[in-house]
């Protein structure tokens, strides 16, 4: 609906673009991270219910990605553009990595397991 209105104001003259990322993950060089959005809540919740969903995967775009983006399509605007990773992350793998180093156990259960 938004864009709706930025398209009319587009009409009118005004420089609008739109950038779509993906879930905006940590800085892939610092490892820096908004650790209470909804993708850390979501993988710790799991951590704390000793689950992780198997073959699970997520659209993350690293943060440091999206801000090079911006800054450059400061020139370029573009009108409409999705911001997704090449490759899906796998929850699995980020749940079991975590687990690991907290030194929990954790039961890879499918989807369907886990919302039961």
């Amino acid at each position: 609906m938004n864009e709706l209105y930025l398209n009319k104001l587009r009409e009118f003259g005004y420089k609008i673009g739109i950038i779509r990322p993906a879930f905006i993950s940590g800085n892939t060089i610092t490892g820096a991270s908004n650790t209470d959005d909804f993708v850390w809540k979501y993988i710790r919740l799991l951590i704390n219910n000793s689950l992780s969903p198997e073959g699970s995967e997520m659209m993350l775009t690293p943060v440091n990605l999206v801000a090079q983006f911006v800054i450059k399509s400061i020139i370029t605007l573009p009108k409409v553009c999705n911001l997704l990773p090449l490759k899906k992350a796998n929850v699995q793998y980020i749940c079991e990595t975590i687990a690991k180093k907290m030194n929990k156990t954790i039961t890879i259960k499918t989807m369907e397991q886990i919302k039961q």
